[in-house]
């Protein structure tokens, strides 16, 4: 009976570091408002963390009207009351300038494998953004398993929750 207990209590021990672990890749959406609009892109984030919490990666951010905007950006993890504080260093896609896109600054606090929060731009433009990342997990390539989330969509106030299973064969 030890030995189960024992056993239980590593697995949910082992699954409750992994949850905190925060490199991977995230989905998700940034809704941009300013200037009388409201838009919204798709986001694929790629992060990286180093030994000493320090965070690098790039983000894609979808754009109807220019295509995938892909760009670098590092920053730091905050223990205390974990945030992620990420700034957006270079645009990566060919043929994108600082004219056709701004480069943007987040402030991302993590809650049960969601990364919410704000950002600004730093140059001009759509100064109010909110970004919201879920994980996803791979478990073997060929299952993709996302997260059970719930957050509060800005257009319609209440839970969404959020579990599937692809077979990617």
């Amino acid at each position: 009976m030890q030995i189960h207990l024992s056993l239980i209590f590593l697995l949910l021990a082992s699954h409750c570091s992994f949850a905190q672990n925060i490199a991977g890749t995230w989905h998700g959406f940034q809704v941009s408002r300013g200037n009388g609009q409201h838009n919204e892109y798709r986001v694929i984030l790629d992060l990286k963390v180093t030994a000493d919490q320090k965070i690098s990666g790039t983000m894609q951010l979808k754009s109807p009207l220019k295509g995938t905007v892909t760009s670098s950006f590092t920053g730091i993890i905050n223990k205390k009351d974990n945030t992620l504080r990420l700034t957006e260093d270079k645009i990566l896609t060919e043929g994108i300038t600082a004219k056709d896109a701004t480069l943007c600054s987040y402030i991302l606090k993590l809650r049960r494998n969601v990364l919410k929060g704000n950002g600004r731009s730093r140059a001009k433009g759509f100064d109010h953004l909110k970004l919201h990342l879920q994980r996803i997990i791979i478990i073997d390539h060929s299952l993709l398993i996302t997260v059970t989330a719930k957050w509060k969509v800005p257009s319609a106030e209440g839970t969404f929750g959020m579990c599937g299973i692809m077979n990617n064969q």
